[in-house]
């Protein structure tokens, strides 16, 4: 049995979508639609490297989760499925156990998503997308922008604290003495 929206299209699955052929560019699922992401281009790809480089390795000091990147897929709902693609995430071992494996896109959300920001983003759909990471059990989303060099930590839905190039980026609650500074992301 397949399900249909509103208009009459049918809507893909979490799973269907896991099963298409490698696209030629980034794709999410948003509400059952398959959805074209912009390819991410420097400094965008830059800075997901800095990311990820920077959270492995805080964690190969600290054994307290594992983080990934490179629009690792996330469910943020199902009925119709959204799935994702994090720019790069953390998720402990209390939400996700040491020795538990899990195969295709995660179910478990994690403590805190980076979404870095690309030229053609829209506001709107950058809010949307927060709102599912929360809705999903995400903790803390944290928004990159390359362009101002700037990142926002989302803690809730409702405000955001802003950090520039000088400031540390630090999220004691969720990477007890983790540091970086901001300028760091932005790093060739």
């Amino acid at each position: 049995m397949s399900i249909t929206d509103s208009v009459g299209q049918e809507l893909v699955t979490a799973q269907q979508f896991a099963a298409l052929p490698a696209a030629n560019h980034p794709q999410e699922l948003v509400a059952g639609h398959i959805v074209n992401m912009p390819s991410p281009l420097t400094p965008h790809g830059q800075v997901i490297f800095n990311l990820a480089f920077l959270l492995k390795s805080y964690l190969k000091g600290n054994d307290i989760g594992r983080a990934w990147g490179a629009e690792s897929g996330l469910i943020t709902s199902r009925s119709p499925d959204s799935v994702r693609g994090m720019d790069a995430a953390f998720c402990s071992y209390a939400r996700w156990p040491k020795e538990s494996q899990q195969r295709g896109y995660s179910t478990i959300a994690p403590e805190l998503v980076f979404e870095v920001l690309s030229p053609d983003d829209r506001w709107p759909r950058v809010l949307k997308k927060i709102t599912e990471y929360f809705d999903a059990g995400v903790s803390v989303v944290c928004t990159v922008d390359p362009e101002l060099k700037t990142v926002q930590i989302h803690a809730d839905g409702a405000s955001a604290q802003t950090l520039r190039a000088d400031d540390a980026l630090e999220l004691p609650g969720i990477l007890p003495g983790f540091s970086c500074r901001v300028s760091e992301l932005f790093e060739e």
